[in-house]
Protein backbone atom coordinates (compact mmCIF):
# COMPACT_ATOMS: atom_id res chain seq x y z
CA UNK A 1 0.00 0.00 0.00
CA UNK A 2 2.92 2.33 0.67
CA UNK A 3 4.11 1.97 -2.92
CA UNK A 4 0.62 2.66 -4.27
CA UNK A 5 0.39 5.79 -2.15
CA UNK A 6 3.86 6.96 -3.17
CA UNK A 7 3.05 6.40 -6.85
CA UNK A 8 -0.36 8.10 -6.46
CA UNK A 9 -2.16 4.99 -7.67
CA UNK A 10 -5.30 6.06 -5.86
CA UNK A 11 -7.76 3.68 -7.50
CA UNK A 12 -5.58 0.68 -6.70
CA UNK A 13 -4.94 2.02 -3.21
CA UNK A 14 -8.68 2.30 -2.63
CA UNK A 15 -9.14 -1.32 -3.75
CA UNK A 16 -6.52 -2.44 -1.24
CA UNK A 17 -8.01 -0.25 1.47
CA UNK A 18 -11.36 -1.99 1.04
CA UNK A 19 -9.58 -5.26 1.88
CA UNK A 20 -7.51 -3.80 4.73
CA UNK A 21 -9.89 -1.29 6.30
CA UNK A 22 -7.70 -0.70 9.37
CA UNK A 23 -5.36 1.23 7.09
CA UNK A 24 -8.01 3.95 6.64
CA UNK A 25 -6.25 5.89 9.39
CA UNK A 26 -3.08 5.96 7.32
CA UNK A 27 -4.43 6.47 3.80
CA UNK A 28 -7.88 8.01 4.27
CA UNK A 29 -6.71 11.59 3.94
CA UNK A 30 -4.86 10.82 0.72
CA UNK A 31 -8.02 9.34 -0.83
CA UNK A 32 -10.57 11.74 0.64
CA UNK A 33 -10.58 14.31 -2.15
CA UNK A 34 -10.90 11.81 -4.99
CA UNK A 35 -13.15 9.25 -3.25
CA UNK A 36 -14.99 11.00 -0.38
CA UNK A 37 -17.99 8.64 -0.21
CA UNK A 38 -15.72 5.58 -0.16
CA UNK A 39 -13.53 7.05 2.56
CA UNK A 40 -16.58 7.86 4.70
CA UNK A 41 -18.00 4.36 4.25
CA UNK A 42 -14.69 2.68 5.12
CA UNK A 43 -14.14 4.91 8.16
CA UNK A 44 -17.63 4.21 9.50
CA UNK A 45 -17.33 0.49 8.85
CA UNK A 46 -13.93 0.26 10.54
CA UNK A 47 -14.98 2.30 13.58
CA UNK A 48 -18.14 0.21 13.94
CA UNK A 49 -16.05 -2.99 13.89
CA UNK A 50 -13.79 -1.58 16.59
CA UNK A 51 -16.73 -0.48 18.74
CA UNK A 52 -18.34 -3.92 18.55
CA UNK A 53 -15.09 -5.57 19.70
CA UNK A 54 -14.40 -3.05 22.48
CA UNK A 55 -14.68 -4.56 25.95
CA UNK A 56 -12.67 -2.25 28.21
CA UNK A 57 -12.00 1.45 28.70
CA UNK A 58 -8.75 1.54 26.74
CA UNK A 59 -10.58 0.08 23.74
CA UNK A 60 -13.45 2.56 24.13
CA UNK A 61 -10.92 5.38 24.26
CA UNK A 62 -9.31 4.09 21.07
CA UNK A 63 -12.71 4.06 19.32
CA UNK A 64 -13.32 7.65 20.42
CA UNK A 65 -9.84 8.69 19.31
CA UNK A 66 -10.60 7.23 15.90
CA UNK A 67 -13.89 9.14 15.73
CA UNK A 68 -11.90 12.30 16.56
CA UNK A 69 -9.47 11.47 13.73
CA UNK A 70 -12.45 11.11 11.42
CA UNK A 71 -13.68 14.56 12.49
CA UNK A 72 -10.21 16.11 12.04
CA UNK A 73 -10.18 14.91 8.43
CA UNK A 74 -13.19 17.13 7.75
CA UNK A 75 -15.99 14.70 8.47
CA UNK A 76 -17.33 16.41 11.58
CA UNK A 77 -21.00 15.77 10.76
CA UNK A 78 -20.41 12.08 10.15
CA UNK A 79 -18.31 11.80 13.31
CA UNK A 80 -21.10 13.39 15.35
CA UNK A 81 -23.67 11.02 13.91
CA UNK A 82 -21.47 8.05 14.74
CA UNK A 83 -20.86 9.24 18.30
CA UNK A 84 -24.57 9.84 18.85
CA UNK A 85 -25.40 6.38 17.50
CA UNK A 86 -22.86 4.87 19.89
CA UNK A 87 -24.30 6.79 22.83
CA UNK A 88 -27.58 5.02 22.21
CA UNK A 89 -26.25 1.63 21.13
CA UNK A 90 -23.80 1.32 24.03
CA UNK A 91 -25.83 3.04 26.74
CA UNK A 92 -25.34 0.01 29.02
CA UNK A 93 -21.54 0.44 28.96
CA UNK A 94 -20.82 3.31 31.38
CA UNK A 95 -17.09 3.46 30.62
CA UNK A 96 -17.86 3.78 26.91
CA UNK A 97 -20.38 6.53 27.67
CA UNK A 98 -17.71 8.35 29.72
CA UNK A 99 -15.32 8.23 26.77
CA UNK A 100 -18.05 9.38 24.36
CA UNK A 101 -18.76 12.32 26.66
CA UNK A 102 -15.05 13.24 26.57
CA UNK A 103 -15.25 13.02 22.79
CA UNK A 104 -18.25 15.36 22.87
CA UNK A 105 -16.21 17.90 24.84
CA UNK A 106 -13.33 17.54 22.39
CA UNK A 107 -15.61 18.12 19.40
CA UNK A 108 -17.08 21.18 21.09
CA UNK A 109 -13.66 22.64 21.97
CA UNK A 110 -12.06 22.00 18.59
CA UNK A 111 -14.90 22.37 16.13
CA UNK A 112 -17.49 24.45 17.97
CA UNK A 113 -20.02 21.69 17.58
CA UNK A 114 -22.90 22.44 19.86
CA UNK A 115 -25.22 19.53 19.24
CA UNK A 116 -23.11 16.95 21.06
CA UNK A 117 -25.07 16.17 24.20
CA UNK A 118 -23.58 14.32 27.11
CA UNK A 119 -25.28 11.06 27.87
CA UNK A 120 -25.68 9.28 31.15
CA UNK A 121 -26.67 5.90 29.77
CA UNK A 122 -29.00 3.41 31.35
CA UNK A 123 -27.74 0.94 33.98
Amino acid sequence: MKVLAKESELKLLLEQLRKHTREIYVYGKLLAKEYPADVIAIFISQINKEAKKATKRSMYKNVCDNIATFAKMGYQSEAIDLALDFQTAYRHKPAFIDELNLLSAYLWDNFGIENMPTFTGVG
